[in-house]
């Protein structure tokens, strides 16, 4: 990934068309993409709302399958169906060209990831692996602090932990 404000942006393609997704666990869709750069039909509204930061948002679906989903030329998902999507422009002004929408929650749910900032990488592991495999892959002699989130939100998915400094609790 690139650090783009200190977000995580994924390379990638949909379809034939490339640019960038956000790694946003706060979002609950596997992926949900940018149909002011996508050209995705509005064959069912889904809902209407605001993003944390007070833009609309709008959501529709279209009815056939994305033919192809590509993260990072490692990964590619093929025919997939009911992506919700929006108009996510004000991302592409403010935050990163070519934005192709999130890689969220519903992707990263049955994983845990590790997420590199200084190597820019993502390693994700299975849930369903067992605690010996975990161990042997995920090296915790040379985790500075490992945060157990609980996740809050009308879905559940905002990840949120809990510790102090000094006396003082911090969320």
């Amino acid at each position: 990934f690139h650090l783009v404000d200190g977000l995580p942006i994924i390379d990638g393609q949909v379809n034939e068309i490339t640019g960038r997704f956000l790694f946003d666990t706060g979002t609950h869709f596997a992926f949900f993409l940018n149909n002011h750069r996508l050209p995705l039909s509005r064959d069912t509204f889904l809902a209407r709302g605001t993003t944390a930061s007070g833009q609309e948002l709008v959501l529709y679906r279209q009815d056939s399958p994305v033919e192809s989903i590509t993260l990072a030329d490692q990964i590619t998902f093929e025919e997939v169906r009911s992506l919700p999507h929006t108009d996510w422009s004000f991302v592409e002004q403010a935050l990163v060209e070519r934005f192709l929408g999130t890689v969220g929650y519903g992707f990263n749910r049955n994983y845990w990831f590790v997420i590199n900032y200084d190597r820019q990488i993502i390693d994700f592991y299975s849930l369903n692996q067992d605690n010996e495999t975990l161990a042997n892959a995920l090296s915790l002699d040379r985790a500075v602090a490992v945060l157990n989130f609980e996740p809050i939100g009308a879905e559940g998915n905002l990840p949120t932990v809990e510790f102090a400094i000094s006396d003082t609790p911090i969320n």
